[in-house]
């Protein structure tokens, strides 16, 4: 059988020009500002449904500033991750590096322990909207034709 290459390339890695903002421009803005040291606040938390792109742009965030702490899925945190979230929002409000955390409800519904729950309310809290249809194709016109693919 003679098995023919495709030249299809890996997917970008994630960053903030790539984020397909859809409803979601005020929080990508203020993601940018905190990855580049602009935002005055020093703790963001972004919520939303799988698929919002939260961990799209957690990703993007460390990948612009290293320093900045992110927790990703806050909701299924262990306790020892608990406590170091809670350490690393209480340095981010005396002057350390700025914490970007996601999960897939608002900081009032987690589970977790009520110091952290409230402490990352502290902050700027944004609800990320999935993407509409009429996004979703450009999205993936967009990134296939990146990956190599023709329509």
């Amino acid at each position: 059988m003679l098995q023919l290459p495709l030249p299809i390339s890996a997917a970008a890695k994630p960053s903030l020009d790539n984020y397909v903002v859809g409803a979601n421009a005020e929080a990508l803005e203020r993601v940018r500002a905190l990855a580049c040291g602009e935002l005055k606040e020093a703790i963001v938390y972004l919520w939303g449904e799988p698929g919002s792109g939260r961990t799209h742009l957690l990703c993007a965030a460390a990948r612009t500033n290293p320093e900045i702490v992110t927790a990703d899925d806050v909701d299924t945190l262990d306790t020892a991750a608990q406590q170091a979230l809670f350490i690393a929002i209480n340095a981010a409000r005396e002057g350390g590096p700025a914490v970007l955390a996601a999960g897939n409800v608002p900081p009032t519904q987690l589970g977790l322990r009520e110091d952290l729950r409230t402490r990352l309310g502290w902050g700027l809290v944004y609800h990320l909207n999935p993407l509409r249809e009429a996004s979703l194709r450009r999205y993936s016109a967009f990134s296939g034709s990146a990956r190599g693919f023709r329509w």
